[in-house]
């Protein structure tokens, strides 16, 4: 009900309107939703050890993603823990229905490094996929070992982790 001193039936908002309070917080009134925010989420996480080879390999579960508007964005987080040892990279990068998405600088994938010795790596990245239609979208996030031997992701028993999240714009 409007009205400062008697009831009166608030009219029918129409499509994509929302109930709020206006400006001098002495009535309600229908507004249209703004743009923006997080629309959907999904989480995931991996347990199983990955043996790195010179071919890119899945270090994630494929994730099918069904994105609630044709003009949002898809962020997608990824952390997993290397295991490097004698001078050998582990590259990962993000797949998306079959083509890479979001590789670092000139096509080159996001890695970590170890000149001498052992090294554990902690890899967080974070890619932005320009989003078009409403379609599942395959998710999932590829390794490979450059040089020498022993790259491994999710090491030792520590999860892998993927944060999926469609953002309006």
């Amino acid at each position: 009900a409007t009205g400062s001193t008697t009831l009166a039936k608030l009219p029918k908002g129409t499509a994509n309107q929302q109930l709020r309070m206006n400006s001098g917080a002495t009535a309600p009134e229908w507004a249209t939703v703004s743009s923006g925010g997080l629309l959907k989420t999904d989480f995931s996480s991996f347990s199983t050890q990955i043996t790195h080879t010179d071919s890119w390999v899945d270090i994630s579960n494929t994730v099918s993603f069904t994105p609630t508007s044709a003009s949002s964005d898809i962020i997608v987080m990824f952390n997993t823990l290397a295991y490097v040892n004698a001078s050998v990279g582990v590259a990962i990068r993000l797949d998306i229905d079959g083509s890479q998405v979001g590789t670092w600088h000139t096509a080159n994938p996001i890695s970590v490094y170890s000149g001498n010795g052992t090294d554990y790596h902690t890899i967080m990245t974070m890619w932005k996929y320009d989003n078009t239609n409403t379609n599942a979208k395959a998710i999932h996030v590829e390794g490979r070992k450059y040089d020498q031997t022993n790259g491994y992701t999710k090491y030792n028993g520590r999860n892998s982790h993927m944060l999926i999240m469609e953002v309006g714009v």
